[in-house]
């Protein structure tokens, strides 16, 4: 599906089938968005990748602006371990030597100095948002009629029709534990039955 089918399939729901109604285009778009965000929140089904070019002394790096949430951080080949801040700051010294990290505010801080190298990050994503018609959701096509579900329940927030915008809310709720679940079920290797 793409955004404008997918608010067409809103406005057939809510019964208002063009912009001459009660909503804008923009504001169904930015329901529409705001779903995927929250799939993709809960779900942590986007990956990417991305490296940052270590420099000499500096402990601090921005995180890339589509960053939600890390799965990996490499150092030279090496896995880098994740601490708080709390225990960073607390035990400062006593860290040296250890290669850990820990992310504040958009930013990653090195417990140690890296010099002159390079960090590899496998991270969970923020979806694009889409703006023209013709832009496709970055979730999983099976998934994307939550996204219908979560602009229906804002319409009907809007509309003061609490009731029926709890339905939608508890379908698009339903369909997101689904998403999780398939999202986890563990791979066709993991099944196999090994014969004694």
């Amino acid at each position: 599906m793409n955004l404008q089918t997918i608010r067409k399939k809103i406005r057939d729901i809510i019964r208002e089938p063009d912009e001459t109604g009660f909503y804008n285009n923009d504001e169904i778009n930015d329901w529409i968005n705001e779903g995927q965000r929250e799939i993709a929140r809960k779900t942590q089904s986007l990956t990417e990748t991305a490296y940052i070019n270590t420099e000499k002394g500096k402990t601090e790096y921005t995180l890339p602006d589509d960053f939600l949430n890390e799965m990996f951080i490499k150092f030279n080949g090496e896995k880098l371990y994740e601490t708080s801040k709390e225990r960073a700051i607390e035990e400062g010294e006593k860290l040296e030597g250890y290669h850990y990290y820990y992310i504040w505010d958009n930013s990653l801080f090195l417990t140690f100095e890296p010099g002159i190298s390079e960090m590899y990050i496998g991270y969970f994503r923020v979806p694009n948002d889409m703006t023209e018609d013709l832009d496709t959701p970055d979730i999983p096509t099976k998934f994307q009629d939550a996204l219908v579900d979560y602009g229906v329940y804002k319409a009907k927030m809007v509309d003061r029709m609490f009731n029926e915008a709890e339905v939608f809310k508890r379908d698009f709720n339903d369909k997101l534990r689904d998403i999780m679940s398939y999202s986890k079920k563990p791979s066709s290797k993991q099944w196999k039955v090994k014969r004694l």
